[in-house]
C-alpha cells in the first residue's frame, strides 16, 4: 500500500517540476524571467 502511495506521490512531483520548467521557459520566451537575486557571497 505504502509503495502504491509512494509511486503517486512521484509521479505528481515529476509533474510538477514538468510544469515548473515550462512556465520559466514561457516566461523566458516572453523576456519577463530573470531568475534569483545574487546573494552576497556571489556579488564578492
Amino acid at each position: 500500500m505504502l509503495t502504491v502511495l509512494g509511486g503517486i506521490a512521484q509521479f505528481e512531483r515529476e509533474m510538477m517540476l514538468e510544469r515548473q520548467r515550462e512556465g520559466v521557459a514561457r516566461a523566458k520566451a516572453a523576456g519577463k524571467y530573470n531568475g534569483r537575486k545574487p546573494t552576497p557571497d556571489a556579488i564578492r
